[in-house]
């Protein structure tokens, strides 16, 4: 499943999920807070900021997170998630994009997932891979 990855500039995540629930009638099923993160640290990040959001817009699987990039420009805010079936799938989709991509986060367990990672592939799209267990 390819769904959309909604990167949230200055701290807004949780006042956009409001809005879209207004808007597009949005059901929240999961919210992962930065403070739950095992690699938190309380001195130089803010706990209350969403690290991942689980939301259906409109019949539609959409994620979300607060993006503390130092230099939003619109149009850099939107990725995408590839949800794979097992960790194998992930890794050969991996493979398979790797080529030519900045690579952000290599493939790796993470407390939402088994096993996820990051990068821009050679054509300028940002992945989030992941595999879907619970989310």
């Amino acid at each position: 499943m390819i769904a959309p990855f909604f990167h949230i500039h200055g701290g807004k995540c949780a006042e956009a999920i409001e809005t879209y629930k207004k808007a597009f009638a949005a059901e929240v099923h999961h919210i992962s807070y930065y403070r739950e993160s095992p690699e938190f640290n309380p001195e130089t990040e803010n706990g209350d900021l969403i690290m991942h959001a689980s939301v259906t817009l409109l019949n539609s699987r959409t994620d979300m997170c607060d993006d503390d990039g130092s230099n939003p420009i619109s149009g850099n805010n939107l990725a995408l998630s590839a949800y794979y079936n097992t960790p194998e799938d992930l890794r050969r989709g991996f493979e398979a994009l790797k080529e030519g991509a900045t690579i952000e986060e290599e493939p790796g367990l993470q407390f939402w997932s088994t096993l996820y990672a990051r990068l821009i592939d050679k054509y300028g799209i940002m992945w989030h891979l992941m595999v879907k267990e619970n989310l």
